[in-house]
Parts: C-alpha cells; structure tokens; sequence
C-alpha cells in the first residue's frame, strides 16, 4: 500500500463511527446471532428488485452455506441503532476474493458507504495476500458500475448479456477508495 503503517482498518473504522455507523465481519457467530435481520435486509431488496432483474427471496441455506472464507471477508455497516445498512458477503475463490452479494439500503444509496466497504474487503484480501477482487453486477445497475469503474475495476465479460463481471486488483482498489474518501 501507498503507506504500509498506516492502519488502513482503523481509518474505516474512524470515519464511519464519526458518520453514526459501524462496520462488522460477518463471521459464523454474527451469522448464527442475527440470520432473521440479515435474511430480512437482503430479501427487501430483492423483492425492491424483483421486477428488475428476477430475483426471488433467499432462504437460510443462502446465508450458512460454507462458501470459502466466507466469515473472514465479508462485512456489515450497521447504524447506531445496529439496524443494517449494506452488506457484502464475499469468500475465496482460488486466488480472489469474489464478492458475491453487495447490497445497500435504499436509503443510503449513493452515501459513499459502499468505498468504505470496498476498501476494508480489499486491504483485509491485500493482508491476506489476495492481489485480485472480482464481482458480478447488472449491467443496467449504473450507479454501482460507475463506482466500480471509480475504484479500479475493470470489464473482463458479459454473462447472459445482463450480469457484466468486473475485476480489480485489491491494492489498486484499496488505494482508489482511500483517496475518494480522505
């Protein structure tokens, strides 16, 4: 990184508690605690989304499914009042970090919480030396593409001309969002 003292994870940290939220990893026991708040945030989303891109409500098995290193990279900001803000459930795929579900409540849309996440996941993979990110996003989510774009990642291909899979590598990224946020 730009500066390898400086406590990136603090700094995320700093900031968002002095905007009112908090992030968290998502291990089995955050998992296990709060399933039914989890399963509600992501499933009024993608009923929010339904008509747009298909999606149907997920189940338990969704979330307690053993993805790899699923509990060490993947994140919530919650808000004061420990309700969900944006989530990002992410595991281990060979030698990346896929980010399999990055949702944000509409409210927060657009508030910058999604750099925050961004970096935490990519300097947690840089410490853990995963030099790549990858995810998938609709092609018609313009917002999130753009922030994509922003932080470093790049097109690699379109699956069933709507999901476009993007790549980054994380240090690019961490670097990216750090400064868009400082």
């Amino acid at each position: 990184m730009t500066n390898i003292n400086f406590d990136y994870h603090k700094f995320v940290d700093s900031k968002l508690a002095s905007e009112g939220f908090k992030i968290v990893l998502i291990d089995r026991s955050y998992m296990n605690e709060n399933l039914s708040s989890i399963k509600h945030f992501v499933n009024i989303i993608r009923n929010e989304f339904k008509k747009v891109y298909g999606w149907e409500e997920e189940n338990d098995e969704y979330f307690l499914n053993p993805l790899v290193d699923k509990w060490k990279y993947s994140y919530a900001i919650i808000n004061n009042s420990g309700i969900i803000c944006m989530l990002s459930i992410n595991s281990r795929y060979n030698e990346c970090i896929h980010l399999h579900t990055v949702l944000v409540k509409k409210e927060y849309r657009n508030s910058g919480l999604s750099k925050y996440m961004l970096l935490k996941t990519a300097v947690t993979a840089y410490e853990n030396d995963i030099n790549k990110l990858e995810l998938y996003c609709q092609k018609n989510n313009n917002g999130a593409l753009i922030l994509y774009l922003r932080m470093g990642f790049k097109i690699e291909t379109i699956r069933n001309n709507m999901d476009i899979l993007l790549t980054s590598d994380s240090l690019s990224t961490a670097e990216l969002c750090y400064k868009s946020i400082s």
